[in-house]
């Protein structure tokens, strides 16, 4: 039998037949600088697939072998040696059981403990407003005076529902805890992200060197956080969130804002931290404009996950930190992680391809350095978290990627003059 026909009869590459030869398993007779099968490789095949079965591994297959080829089982001792062999391997088999088991078990306590932890349909979660705390930073955002609540929902010392105005015309609504400003547009390709299967299309590559990013700029927040008490502010949170993925490490003493201009995003986040029930103080805020109903500099810190490029991506004659700015105290701190690829790459040009909004320079670091230097801030720390050039694949939030370019991961700490 020839080793085409060997392989397969049973069931197996001709590769994997040569495998079994070079291991010394099978000894075909060779005839014209070819193999011949007969009979005893059939045997020795047999009992290969028999005890592969079991679990044998090669190098234990071949000392098996070696002992029917020897000796046949004829002598009562050499029957013995192989039963040895057989009940070993089988105990062997027993803890693997009793290990898969114990794991097994392991398994559907873990699974059971994530069910009660999951939302299930008509699951009731308390629904937080707007912290007390939080009221005298809502001002105008036109002429800066405070804003008048009227209609106000009250709930366990928390604004729910309400209206909140100005007497110079402006006038944002409360809903469900969350302040809704009016106006602007947005870009119709800054579409809301809901699916979070987003961070499943992401390669894993892509998302260590987020994973670094949060580490690197959490160690940074607490450096510069140890007092307390702070206003920190985060905003574009469509598709990252530094502050979310730290959230039960953030120090409740300190107020929060996290704004976006897409109300589904907004509220997918607050749900999902009153889901986890932080005891923090937060104000969420939906507005396109980025004229917030904020009080002037009233933020401490505002931290940054890709913001500046992703309101760059639509923004082609404005900037992040310039509308940030009358909202930052002098000395506010800023900390974030801004992408960049290498001037004039074939990711760059696809971006400005297919975002014909985008600012000029967007994901460039000389773009970067332009803004912050134009914002007066002073760059006390940055560095190269790290650079991948792995396809991002289909994910939409880096659509324009183009495979084997590097992207860069640029984590940043800056501080604005006094």
């Amino acid at each position: 039998m020839k080793i085409s026909e060997f392989a397969r009869k049973y069931g197996v590459e001709i590769s994997t037949v040569r495998y079994y030869i070079n291991s010394h398993l099978l000894i075909p007779k060779v005839h014209n600088k070819q193999y011949r099968f007969d009979d005893r490789c059939e045997t020795d095949m047999n009992i290969i697939v028999q005890l592969k079965d079991f679990g044998f591994s090669i190098s234990e297959i071949r000392t098996i072998l070696s002992l029917i080829h020897l000796s046949n089982l004829t002598a009562l001792d050499d029957v013995t040696d192989f039963v040895q062999i057989l009940e070993k391997k089988e105990a062997e088999l027993r803890a693997e059981l009793e290990s898969m088991q114990s794991t097994h078990e392991e398994l559907l306590k873990f699974i059971s403990s994530l069910k009660n932890r999951r939302v299930q349909d008509g699951a009731v979660y308390p629904v937080k407003g707007i912290p007390l705390q939080m009221l005298p930073l809502l001002c105008c955002p036109d002429c800066g005076e405070p804003l008048e609540l009227q209609k106000a929902d009250l709930k366990g010392g928390e604004v729910m529902n309400g209206e909140a105005s100005c007497s110079c015309g402006y006038h944002a609504t409360i809903q469900n805890g969350i302040v809704l400003t009016e106006g602007g547009t947005l870009n119709e390709l800054d579409i809301p992200y809901l699916n979070r299967g987003i961070f499943k299309l992401l390669p894993v590559s892509w998302v260590s060197l987020f994973q670094q990013s949060f580490s690197r700029m959490y160690e940074t927040l607490l450096l510069m956080d140890k007092a307390g008490g702070k206003v920190i502010l985060e905003n574009q949170l469509n598709c990252f969130s530094f502050l979310f993925s730290r959230i039960s490490e953030l120090d409740p003493s300190n107020l929060y804002i996290l704004t976006d201009p897409h109300p589904e995003i907004v509220l997918r986040f607050k749900k999902m931290i009153e889901q986890q029930n932080p005891k923090l103080n937060i104000l969420y805020i939906v507005d396109k404009t980025c004229r917030y109903p904020l009080k002037k500099h009233c933020v401490d810190i505002y931290t940054d996950i890709c913001s500046i490029n992703d309101f760059g991506a639509f923004h082609k004659n404005e900037d992040l930190i310039s509308a940030l700015q009358p909202y930052l105290k002098p000395g506010a701190e800023m900390v974030g992680t801004y992408l960049y690829c290498r001037p004039y790459s074939p990711t760059y040009k696809n971006l400005l391809a297919n975002h014909p909004d985008c600012a000029h320079g967007n994901y460039q670091l000389s773009y970067f350095h332009d803004l912050i230097r134009k914002s007066g801030a002073e760059l006390i720390h940055e560095e190269d978290i790290g650079s991948i050039d792995e396809w991002c694949g289909e994910n939409p939030c880096f659509f324009f990627h183009v495979d084997k370019d590097p992207v860069f991961f640029h984590m940043y700490h800056c501080k604005m003059k006094n």
